[in-house]
């Protein structure tokens, strides 16, 4: 069963329950193919129950009709899936990595309220700031604290902050503080600025501190340093004195990357 609910203009959202039928996939690709008919970006949410059920005609049914949306991905903006069903989040991250440069989230049932404030444009961020920006008494040294999930909009935030710094003063120290780090959207890495700032990156800068890397990044850390010419040094959460020591600079003030909110479309 299918269920569209009241947005605003240029999004799709529904809710799924119970058993879904081809009839259900049809009348889902019937509102987005509408949706894409007004050639702006279309934002897609779904809010799948943990009790759902597809028929085999209803899968072959959607396989065929996603065809025809695949063709159009350029058109779509954010994707929000909403589910606690195990399967359906495993699923809904195999469909993300097959759709690179959209920014594509999963949220829990009780997250419901973040996903919709940010399909329908009221909030710039799917689960609020999770990126600050660390401004140094030097200015060839800046910072960043992360506590979360970096969203795709804030890798891009990112990017564009360094590269901009990079045509001025390229910084050459770093130091990245990760509280509570729970990864990145995948999509954000595909966009050339991304690109462009890791290249300039690995030209410009000597001194890299992470504080508070878990195991997996301090291995990958090790690995990569006889690769190439820019220091990495790690510290543990709590030796963030010592990493401003090595770096040579002192923090100043910290601020969001990305302003909260924006204004509603």
């Amino acid at each position: 069963m299918i269920e569209f609910l009241s947005t605003t203009p240029g999004v799709v959202a529904c809710r799924l329950n119970r058993r879904i039928e081809p009839e259900d996939t049809d009348q889902l690709t019937h509102e987005l193919q509408l949706a894409f008919e007004n050639d702006g970006p279309v934002n897609l949410y779904y809010e799948l129950d943990k009790d759902i059920e597809m028929s085999v005609r209803a899968i072959v049914h959607g396989l065929r009709n996603a065809l025809d949306i695949f063709v159009r991905r350029d058109q779509l903006g954010r994707v929000a899936i909403v589910s606690d069903d195990t399967l359906m989040r495993a699923l809904s991250k195999a469909e993300s990595a097959l759709l690179p440069g959209i920014s594509y989230e999963l949220f829990h049932q009780d997250q419901c309220y973040l996903a919709r404030e940010w399909i329908e444009g009221s909030s710039a961020l799917p689960r609020g700031q999770t990126v600050e920006i660390l401004e140094t008494d030097c200015d060839t040294i800046v910072g960043f604290v992360v506590d979360g999930k970096i969203a795709a909009e804030e890798l891009h935030a990112i990017a564009a902050e360094l590269n901009k710094r990079h045509k001025s003063a390229p910084p050459e120290g770093m130091i990245l503080i990760l509280r509570n780090y729970a990864g990145f959207e995948p999509s954000g890495a595909f966009h050339m600025d991304y690109i462009r700032m890791k290249l300039a990156m690995f030209s410009d800068l000597k001194k890299y501190a992470v504080v508070g890397a878990p195991k997996w990044m301090e291995k990958w850390i090790t690995t990569l340093q006889p690769l190439i010419k820019m220091e990495i040094r790690t510290f543990e959460l709590g030796q963030e004195d010592y990493a401003w020591a090595w770096l040579g600079a002192e923090p100043r003030e910290k601020h969001p990357i990305i302003e909260p909110l924006i204004a509603s479309s």
